[in-house]
Order: C-alpha cells, then structure tokens, then sequence
C-alpha cells in the first residue's frame, strides 16, 4: 500500500533578523597567543588596524 505525502502550500518565510555580539573581547595578540599562532602570513591577517577586538562566541577566560 502505498502513502501519498501531502505537500503544502505554505512558504517559510524570514520574519525578523536580530544582531548581537557576545560580551568576550580579545585583543589581537591575546587571540594570537592563544591559539599559538605564529604563522607569518596570518600574523598580517591579526595585525590589520581595522580589526581592534573580535568578539568570541566561547567564554575564555579573557576579557
């Protein structure tokens, strides 16, 4: 016996988009640092003024 599945016409749709940053800050050294990076290239990347304080989603410990 075969079942037929329904389909319905419903259409999700976006009703609302929120924005938020977790309160843990790092400076760019401290992330650096912290993951023991000392690759020369993504040193350049962390080392760019525009990018102060990335905010983490996981609580470190620092902050």
């Amino acid at each position: 016996m075969e079942q037929k599945m329904q389909t319905s016409s419903v259409c999700p749709r976006l009703i609302a988009i929120g924005t938020e940053t977790p309160p843990q800050k790092c400076t760019q050294s401290q992330v650096l640092e912290l993951f023991g990076i000392t690759d020369k290239r993504i040193n350049k990347i962390f080392s760019c003024p525009a990018k102060e304080a990335p905010h983490l989603m996981r609580s470190i410990g620092v902050g």
